[in-house]
């Protein structure tokens, strides 16, 4: 799911040309604005939500529980998601928020995940873009 068409094109026509199975179904959605009747339409065994949660929380200004909700909805089996680490919750698209910079912890984050998910395990910490970012990678289980 993502609001950029171009994003949904690219990954709809590689998926074709790679001779991928329709089990992956890309889809122009706002998570924002999902509701249970939608979400149910997307729900899936194994959910990718990587380079999503930091938009989430720092622009949309979802809280974290909103975040896990939402997520758990769509989610089956296994949730894969991560935390921006070392961010000081800055947000390049604007000023963020004081209360949301003071919430945007990854022991937040988890302590949302784990209100959805029986199991929910930090992995490896990997880097991501070119000035250092790191990214904690969380796997959550149903």
């Amino acid at each position: 799911l993502d609001t950029d068409m171009g994003a949904i094109d690219r990954l709809y026509s590689a998926l074709a040309e790679n001779g991928h199975s329709q089990s992956v179904r890309p889809a122009v959605v706002d998570f924002t604005r999902l509701n249970p009747e939608d979400r149910d339409r997307f729900v899936s065994d194994v959910v990718l939500a990587l380079g999503f949660t930091h938009h989430m929380r720092l622009v949309e200004q979802l809280s974290w529980p909103e975040i896990a909700e939402t997520l758990a909805g769509l989610t089956q089996r296994l949730l894969i998601t991560e935390f921006k680490l070392n961010t000081h919750a800055r947000s390049s698209h604007s000023e963020t928020d004081t209360f949301v910079a003071a919430d945007y912890t990854l022991e937040n984050f988890i302590t949302a995940l784990k209100a959805h998910f029986a199991d929910v395990q930090l992995e490896e910490i990997t880097q991501q873009d070119e000035g250092g970012g790191k990214r904690q990678l969380i796997l959550c289980r149903k």
